[in-house]
């Protein structure tokens, strides 16, 4: 009785541990002809792992509980060369990564889901080549903002086009994690909440169920609770002076919200611009609350936060989201997935515009509202 005992609970721990038991995926790369000192670093999320590169070769051994997307980048030579960002997916087995110096013909095999994606990557090759002549060509020419956006509708114009190809690998492979990755892609860094979740309710159970599944809708469903339309969330926060200051004491005016940091180019490339919204339309009603992420509750990042007050001469109101992030974390209450995003409240506090990017739409924005305003 009591060996039979014995040999149940045994079952019983096996089961429990193949049950949570991670999968380990082994990643074998080979690229020809990569100049050294050359290293590989891979992301999956805010996890970052590495290995060298000796002669052409590496190898990167992962661990998880699931199924993922990580993003290679490989780093060589003695300028520091950087190669494009290469998709792989960790699943169980030995993934085998071949390529050149280009990075244009890049072969991955090992895995039901980097067949598949492969599959998927022959589609959209075209179109990422046209899109990398696009900015071969305009680098060759000196930049004008009527070249910009008319660069930038031809890179738009293609994008719409790989994502028709996406949509329909959505809806024929419903059931494939490809799918919920390549939705993703689709989103972008602005997603249409509304549009993106009725997407994500196309696939199957399992996938929504999967813990990148729940995270996501989650984070679509803040989105939304954020998009246009929506009454912003209120918060209070210190700003750089010690000031204690709400959201809602700016009920009456009209707010943008900058969602910036010292280290992010575009993000200071912009302020020029916002200054000079600033000056033409404070006296109007217009607010700037200037909300910076530096990565982490320190001295040095507080300094590098203020030296970039300081330098880009912004003189609004400025709260660094660091410092009180455990309380309430204002980038994951509005969702924001890039930096910069602007988002402008109306005087109700219900939000009326949010774009990524330097806003430098915003010009004609506020002169439309405060216009009519003013009537």
């Amino acid at each position: 009785m009591m060996k039979n005992l014995f040999v149940f609970c045994m079952a019983l721990f096996c089961l429990s541990c193949l049950s949570a038991q991670e999968l380990k995926c082994v990643i074998k790369g080979n690229i020809v002809d990569l100049d050294s000192p050359a290293t590989v670093f891979m992301f999956v999320g805010k996890d970052v792992d590495s290995a060298k590169v000796e002669n052409g070769q590496f190898e990167i051994t992962s661990f998880k509980k699931e199924p993922t997307r990580a993003e290679l980048i490989v780093i060589y030579g003695l300028e520091g060369r950087r190669s494009p960002q290469i998709s792989v997916f960790l699943e169980n087995g030995i993934i085998l990564l071949k390529s050149d110096t280009s990075f244009s013909n890049i072969v991955i095999e090992g895995g039901i889901l980097n067949n598949e994606f492969q599959f998927l990557h022959e589609k959209l090759k075209p179109f990422n080549l046209e899109i990398d002549r696009v900015f071969h060509s305009s680098s060759q020419l000196e930049m004008t903002d009527s070249l910009e956006n008319r660069l930038l509708e031809e890179v738009e114009r293609i994008e719409d086009k790989k994502n028709a190809i996406r949509l329909k690998w959505i809806n024929s492979n419903p059931s494939s994690l490809i799918s919920f990755f390549v939705l993703k892609d689709v989103a972008g860094f602005d997603p249409e909440p509304d549009k993106i979740i009725s997407l994500f309710e196309s696939l199957d159970y399992n996938i929504k169920q999967s813990s990148e599944g729940k995270a996501y809708l989650e984070f679509l469903m803040k989105l939304k609770a954020t998009s246009l339309g929506a009454e912003a969330t209120d918060f209070s926060r210190r700003d750089i002076n010690g000031n204690v200051i709400s959201l809602s004491d700016f009920k009456g005016k009209y707010v943008l919200l900058d969602f910036w940091g010292s280290w992010c180019g575009p993000c200071r490339a912009s302020h020029p611009h916002l200054r000079d919204l600033h000056a033409e339309y404070k006296s109007k009603g217009l607010e700037i609350i200037g909300i910076a992420s530096e990565g982490s509750n320190s001295e040095r990042a507080r300094k590098a936060w203020v030296d970039a007050i300081n330098e880009d001469q912004i003189e609004w109101i400025h709260i660094l989201n660091d410092e009180e992030k455990d309380k309430q974390d204002l980038v994951k209450t509005y969702s924001i997935t890039a930096f910069p995003t602007k988002i402008l409240l109306d005087k109700d506090g219900k939000i009326v515009y949010r774009g990524v990017g330097s806003g430098s739409e915003l010009s004609d924005y506020l002169k439309n509202i405060f216009t009519t305003d003013l009537k």
